[in-house]
């Protein structure tokens, strides 16, 4: 697999009959990016793209559900 200066990982996994969707507890979602809305992280749409720029001088940005 190549990867560019752009890495990103995606984990995905079938839910369970029955499972309580991510977005019918409310979650509070929280991310590094000032000013970010992650409300289309829990829209339930896989095909929904947010993107998480790195500022100069950081290493890393992150998202808390």
């Amino acid at each position: 697999m190549q990867r560019s200066n752009a890495d990103s990982e995606v984990i995905a996994y079938r839910l369970p009959e029955g499972e309580v969707r991510m977005a019918d507890l409310h979650p509070k979602v929280t991310t590094s990016v000032p000013g970010l809305d992650p409300t289309p992280l829990t829209d339930g749409d896989v095909a929904t793209e947010v993107t998480l720029p790195l500022n100069p001088g950081e290493s890393q940005v992150w998202v808390q559900f």
